[in-house]
């Protein structure tokens, strides 16, 4: 009997860590099924985040490009703001980009919040005979001050990947002539090309990279009364380089003096579904610059010269 006892004692005790051991696995793995169901849930509720901020996004762009929104009242309307159906004024004549939360239905569990501003700079990697162009005016500005931003006085050309120095040809227009001869009596017309020529940058040692001025092209001066477009464009026997280009109202040395680019928006959006958040960002002119193709393509039945 007491060999039986203690054999039944063994077995009874082997029993209970069998079933601990088994209570403890299915512990583990019932944990780790419900954090796998947990982030498969936040990864759903990310990409419809993400696609939601995308709907924003295509909600600014189609606001700006076919309804020829600007982002701020203020520009056309003293102390004006967008409302909530997308217009500056209750005549519904001026459109603006809607800011602000926003989505697609009432009672979704999401919501977006949009921002749409100037851009302060723009960014582009220019090949060799690569070219790229910006309009130095807001091309639905319908104020009396017509063209440029009044405080700007030099446009700067910074490259970091090229801090040694650059060579880059650049022409300046005035486009006042081709959008409407009547629009500003105070710019004055002739030719089309103000100025063109090479632009040299110099290594700024303060700054760790290579600067120049494109104001003074040619010793032209802008008028704020005019309307004009800049090109930019890399000479085949120069490297690739990574240019920025922003505006300034005096000298680019303080940050302080740097203006808005009108032409250019940045438009912001960022998305909440569930527990998630996304942000997506697009950088995008105002429209297609004047008297240039950019980002769309000519189709036509007979021959198209240019």
């Amino acid at each position: 009997m007491p060999r039986t006892s203690e054999q039944s004692g063994i077995v009874l005790i082997l029993a209970l860590l069998i079933i601990t051991a088994a209570l403890t696995a299915t512990a583990v793995f019932g944990n780790l099924i419900i954090r796998s169901i947990q982030q498969s849930r936040l990864v759903d509720q990310s990409m419809q985040a993400y696609y939601l901020a995308e709907s924003g996004v295509e909600r600014a762009l189609y606001q700006v490009r076919r309804r020829s929104a600007i982002h701020n009242c203020s520009i056309a309307i003293p102390s004006a703001s967008c409302n909530v159906r997308g217009y500056c004024d209750s005549a519904n004549s001026l459109a603006c980009v809607t800011s602000g939360p926003g989505g697609l239905a009432a009672g979704m569990p999401s919501d977006w919040l949009v921002s749409a501003l100037s851009e302060q700079s723009v960014v582009k990697r220019l090949q060799p005979g690569e070219s790229f162009q910006i309009d130095l005016f807001h091309p639905y500005q319908p104020t009396v001050a017509q063209g440029l931003v009044p405080s700007l006085e030099v446009v700067q050309v910074t490259s970091a990947d090229l801090a040694s120095g650059f060579t880059l040809y650049g022409q300046l227009t005035n486009l006042t002539w081709l959008i409407s001869a009547t629009l500003n009596p105070n710019c004055p017309l002739g030719e089309p090309i103000v100025a063109n020529g090479f632009i040299t940058g110099v290594r700024n040692d303060q700054l760790g990279l290579a600067a120049a001025a494109v104001s003074g092209l040619a010793g032209a001066d802008l008028n704020a009364s005019c309307l004009y477009i800049l090109r930019l464009s890399n000479p085949l026997t120069q490297p690739a380089g990574l240019f920025t280009i922003s505006l300034h109202s005096d000298s680019p040395a303080s940050e302080d003096n740097r203006v808005d680019i009108p032409s250019r928006l940045l438009i912001t959006v960022t998305a909440d579904f569930g527990q998630s958040f996304q942000t997506v960002k697009v950088r995008t002119p105002v429209r297609p610059p004047i008297s240039g193709l950019y980002d769309f393509v000519l189709f036509s039945d007979t021959e198209i010269i240019k």
